[in-house]
């Protein structure tokens, strides 16, 4: 966790160096110790109190070492975030007061393999992406190709009314009520409309970003123009906090943003403070716009709730694993092959958050599955190994920051804002957004040498 980045402080004629990584670990070693109000007793009197107050330090401790470095990994960042944040802040404050998201009881035994779990998977996923070696410069590049990104453009439009019209009956102004109203407007059940907005808003953010980024690298054709209006258009209906999940608008700031502009290491930090000032603060105050009520959740009590239930579901997934045994990756067969109808595969897997709700007798269904739960229903121990190298083959151009082109930009971009909803789950329901909006940018980018590859925007 060295860096060479300090802050000069001044105390009676003296000046101290203070590393920046320590000034954060300090920082947020304090706001734990406030929201937790920890006693000694407390945190030496269990295994799972002990094990969990060592959790968040060490959480602390990655998170201050990414923020503090000159070219931080912010995709590194948001997975160690999330891990202070939810399943180490909220998730010790649950536990200490005895009051879970769901009424399932979880064993402290089960508590201590995931908190466990998770922490190695994490560690495993940074060792991979800082040992890896990656060149500053590739052969060959993927810059935006306009002709592509202009058939995206022109196909955008019309899936953007039909959307509106089969999920809100024609009527936009459904869009900026709340989820639950716009969820009771049509007939769809819950996954063809969801299956319809995943689609649609995964597209209309990538082309609101390809045609931002050529604007801006100086293609103001009107073409261009004309994909800035649809796609941004199509953002604020589609995309906007009242009828869209708090995690997706998140990423889509992140996308527009970071695949954008270019931030200096003082806006990085910035970016890093607001993260988990918004993860802690704004995220249960953006509640707000969910339902109709208009109620807010502020304070202590909303790390009660179930917007904080990745440690407890991930639990559930430990007594899932202990009285079924793993699947041997067929339950992630599902995710990977998500596009298939379930008409053409009758035994095709349901979504993990949805099995672990149903195994444990609630009503509710429609849950998240921690990448803890996905790991160990599908592989076990093993999982906690297999998942994160997963992960860093699957995404190794990102995870390096291999950020030369069009191509990896964008998709870093979109992969710091998604990593939370990766990490929450569930994988099936996390790989429609991934899929398509990959699968977009790919169409609508090609391959060009190093040499011919347009420059990055003069931020």
């Amino acid at each position: 966790m060295h860096t060479d980045i300090s802050i000069s402080v001044e105390a009676k004629g003296t000046t101290f160096s203070v590393p920046l990584w320590l000034t954060w670990f300090v920082s947020l070693t304090m706001i734990a110790i406030v929201l937790m109000q920890p006693s000694l007793e407390e945190v030496l009197g269990s295994p799972l109190s002990s094990l969990h107050f060592v959790f968040i330090i060490i959480s602390a401790g990655f998170v201050s070492s990414q923020v503090s470095k000159a070219q931080p990994n912010l995709i590194l960042f948001m997975v160690w975030n999330f891990n202070y944040c939810v399943f180490g802040l909220a998730g010790y404050y649950q536990l200490k007061n005895g009051i879970s998201p769901w009424p399932v009881l979880v064993s402290a035994n089960s508590f201590q393999i995931a908190l466990a779990a998770e922490l190695a998977m994490s560690m495993i996923l940074t060792f991979l992406v800082a040992t890896s070696r990656t060149k500053s410069v590739t052969s060959h590049v993927r810059a935006i190709k306009s002709q592509r990104k202009n058939i995206l453009c022109f196909i955008l439009l019309p899936f953007i009314f039909f959307v509106v019209q089969i999920v809100a009956d024609g009527n936009l102004g459904y869009f900026f009520t709340s989820r639950v109203q716009l969820s009771e407007v049509s007939d769809l059940s819950r996954v063809q409309r969801g299956l319809y907005l995943v689609a649609c808003q995964s597209m209309t953010l990538c082309v609101s970003c390809l045609s931002i980024r050529e604007y801006r690298l100086g293609n103001r054709s009107s073409f261009t123009i004309w994909g800035l209006i649809v796609g941004v258009a199509g953002l604020i209906v589609l995309c906007n906090p009242f009828s869209s999940t708090r995690y997706w608008v998140l990423t889509c700031v992140t996308t527009l943003v970071l695949s954008n502009i270019e931030l200096s290491a003082f806006l990085q930090r910035l970016f890093a403070a607001q993260v988990v000032f918004g993860t802690l603060v704004i995220f249960p105050l953006a509640n707000y716009f969910r339902s109709g009520n208009r109620k807010f959740g502020f304070g202590k009590s909303a790390l009660l709730t179930g917007d904080f239930d990745a440690l407890q579901l991930s639990g559930i997934g430990v007594d899932w694993w202990s009285s079924n045994g793993s699947t041997w990756g067929e339950q992630l067969s599902g995710s990977l092959f998500f596009w298939v109808p379930r008409s053409y595969w009758q035994s095709k897997p349901i979504d993990t958050g949805e099995m672990l709700a149903t195994w444990a007798g609630l009503k509710f269904t429609n849950l998240s599955g921690p990448w803890v739960a996905e790991a160990l229903v599908n592989f076990g121990l093993l999982g906690v190994i297999i998942f994160p190298a997963i992960a860093y083959l699957a995404l190794r151009r990102q995870l390096a920051s291999v950020l030369n082109d069009d191509f990896g930009i964008v998709s870093y971009a979109f992969l710091v804002g998604y990593t939370p909803i990766l990490i929450r789950g569930s994988l099936l329901q996390a790989m429609g957004y991934l899929a398509t909006f990959l699968g977009c940018l790919l169409f609508a980018t090609g391959r060009v040498t190093a040499s011919k590859a347009p420059p990055p925007p003069d931020c």
